[in-house]
């Protein structure tokens, strides 16, 4: 899955907004058997999440359009969505006769 564009032709990218690297991906047109470009959603989060939530996807990264490449460094502009599922369950057992 690709998902960013931070070097090309030898040349960073890391300094150009998400949006530009996102243009420069998309032009390079490198889907194929092995790999793919998903869609990226602008505006409408509450939407994406609960699809997230219905397919039972992983999560979303949501990034804000200005945003630059920090390499390294775990940016505010970049936040990791991982939906929480919890599950109520009730746990029994038994001894046998005698034993405790």
């Amino acid at each position: 899955m690709l998902f960013d564009a931070t070097h090309l032709d030898g040349r960073p990218l890391v300094r150009l907004p998400y949006v530009r690297r996102r243009e420069t991906l998309l032009d390079l047109a490198l889907d194929g058997p092995a790999r793919s470009t998903p869609s990226a959603i602008v505006g409408h989060g509450r939407q994406a999440l609960r699809t997230t939530l219905e397919h039972g996807l992983e999560g979303l990264v949501r990034k804000r359009l200005d945003s630059v490449y920090e390499p390294g460094a775990r940016s505010r502009a970049r936040i990791g969505i991982r939906p929480m599922r919890s599950e109520g369950v009730l746990v029994g057992g038994r001894l046998p006769a005698g034993a405790g």
